[in-house]
């Protein structure tokens, strides 16, 4: 069509030529020659025009793909900044290099528009002394800041008259705003975290766990025991108890000599054994008011002390538990003196599989939590808290005031984006069929290359960004599935199979409040008072009865030691969190 064009205009230029009584012939060869360089010069035109379309199409459909990408992210507005300072040493800190690190990041921006950038500070012994000074100068670097949570009064009370004096956000609008902000953090945190003398919203509580999936609790019994005695797990305090006299009187240890079957690390865990007759040994509902439950239920206590009283008389129990030290126990429990104890994460028994592991590789002997039972009639067998810890948010998240308010909403929309289960499920875990994938039961596990790379460098983690973005506000289903991926070998996912449903996370005010001047004042004596008890109960005592009389008079020492006033003052500034 080009060409045709150009000789029309040639025909035109020839009318033009012939007006002017020019030579006809010179128009004549003037038109020839000029439409001989026309058409190689068209020629050559349609190459590039045949070009610029193509060229045309693949911008037209990279285009698209562009805005496909932008009808997910939502926004669509030029990527800004957040500043995130969180507190940490080099060691600990995402290598800018790492490939799961840089995904995380770009698709963080991608999703929300915010790209993260870290700034790391170790305040150390001074962390008062900067907060203080903070606060004096009513000057603080720019950016969302990670702060102590809000157990930590000083903490809680700084960051709020920082707000009132203009320097933090006021952050209730977009807390409401956003779905994940809320839930997250739970009403009676942003309860707490709220000025009491304006009313306003200052802090963000972030990172609660609010389940523990990942620790065994309760009372633990070697595996391998249970199989080499044909015995079952126990359901009651009798079958407890034969369970125990069978292993006394059928096994040895490696070295041919006599089992102990139950033992315990200095009783510093030994709550969670308690906990099958009293339900909760922590801060507890007792006669309508809230009080500590190993030494408020009494009767239970007795029931409970009874019973470990008759396995010492027995010879059922080491006689060095009440002095022994981790080392101890983990090398009593792996050469199969012990084979019965309280089970808890990180500590004895769990210390003690390791070894075992280690001996014994692949094989059945290692510690396993027992289904647990109600020991006591007083309670049922749901009441049974087999794990319990106190549960809080570990973080205080604020906003500097310089922050252009068009930019704090779209921090929030990016912090929204973490909170939410895919969001955290990335930034704490990273990315499926990389650093993790789902076993037959849904279940996420971590994969075998990544734990060869933590294998490798134990501080991999931190390196490839994960659970450092998260910071910001960990979604609590995410939480647990990254639990979970700690309970990998067969001890550990039995236990947890076990005691599903009675891993407790302590989150009411009575567990979170402070301890109070009383409290502390008054707290260790009758702690000390309570250890002398139990041990003079279970060691001392030659008969069912000389024990129950020794726990009897456990109520009026502690009485006499200011137990009622601890109470009291704890109930009384429970209640003022909260209002």
């Amino acid at each position: 069509m080009e060409l045709f064009e150009e000789i029309n205009n040639l025909l035109r230029w020839r009318d033009i030529i012939m007006k002017n009584k020019l030579n006809v012939v010179l128009g004549v060869v003037l038109m020839v020659l000029m439409l001989l360089t026309t058409f190689f010069v068209g020629c050559g035109k349609k190459e590039e025009v045949t070009k610029e379309q193509e060229k045309s199409e693949i911008v037209d459909t990279n285009q698209k793909d562009e805005d496909s990408e932008k009808e997910i992210t939502s926004d669509t507005e030029e990527p800004i900044v957040m500043i995130f300072h969180i507190p940490g040493t080099t060691d600990i800190q995402p290598d800018p290099e790492n490939e799961t690190n840089k995904l995380i990041v770009e698709t963080i921006k991608k999703n929300t528009g915010v790209e993260i950038k870290l700034e790391y500070y170790d305040f150390g012994e001074t962390y008062r002394q900067k907060m203080n000074m903070f606060a004096a100068s009513k000057d603080i670097p720019s950016g969302v800041w990670k702060f102590r949570g809000i157990t930590d009064t000083f903490t809680i009370d700084i960051l709020n008259k920082m707000g009132e004096a203009g320097i933090l956000w006021d952050i209730d609008d977009f807390v409401e705003k956003y779905p994940n902000l809320k839930p997250n953090a739970e009403e009676l945190f942003l309860q707490i975290a709220r000025n009491k003398n304006d009313g306003k919203l200052y802090i963000y509580p972030a990172e609660r766990h609010r389940s523990f999936p990942h620790a065994p609790g309760g009372i633990a019994v070697r595996k391998d025991w249970l199989e080499q005695c044909g015995i079952n797990y126990p359901q009651n305090v009798d079958e407890l108890y034969s369970m125990i006299k069978t292993f006394k009187e059928n096994l040895k240890t490696d070295t041919g000599k006599e089992v102990a079957p139950v033992g315990f690390n200095n009783f510093v865990w030994m709550d969670l054994w308690l906990n099958f007759w009293l339900g909760s040994s922590s801060w507890t509902e007792v006669n309508g008011r809230y009080e500590i439950g190993k030494y408020s239920k009494v009767d239970q206590l007795k029931e409970a002390l009874v019973f470990l009283n008759k396995l010492w008389r027995e010879n059922l129990i080491d006689k060095e538990s009440f002095t022994m030290k981790d080392e101890l126990f983990i090398e009593k429990a792996s050469n199969g003196t012990i084979g019965v104890s309280p089970h808890l994460m990180y500590s004895g028994t769990y210390n003690a599989n390791d070894a075992l592991q280690r001996k014994y590789p692949g094989s059945n002997k290692y510690f396993v939590s027992i289904p647990p039972f109600a020991a006591s009639g007083k309670i049922s067998v749901d009441q049974v808290n087999a794990f319990e810890l106190v549960s809080v948010p570990y973080a205080s998240i604020v906003f500097t005031k310089d922050i252009p308010e068009e930019h704090l909403d779209r921090y929030f929309k990016c912090i929204d984006y973490i909170g939410s289960y895919e969001g955290s499920v990335m930034t704490l875990l990273g990315f499926e069929g990389k650093e993790w994938e789902r076993d037959s039961e849904g279940v996420i596990r971590r994969t075998e290359e990544y734990n060869k790379k933590v294998d490798i460098d134990n501080l991999y983690q931190w390196k490839s960004g994960l659970c450092v973005y998260s910071q910001l506000n960990p979604n609590p289903k995410a939480l647990a599935d990254l639990l979970n991926c700690i309970a990998t070998r067969p001890a550990d996912v039995e236990s947890v199979r076990n005691i599903q449903g009675h891993q407790i996370a302590l989150s009411l005010p009575i567990h979170i409040v402070a301890a109070g001047e009383i409290e502390n004042e008054k707290m260790p004596l009758i702690d000390k008072a309570w250890r002398e008890m139990f041990i003079k109960a279970v060691s001392k005592a030659r008969s069912e009865d000389e024990c129950a009389k020794i726990v009897d008079e456990w109520s009026t020492t502690a009485d006499k030691l200011g137990y009622q006033d601890v109470i009291k003052e704890r109930n009384e500034n429970a209640e003022k969190i909260t209002n």
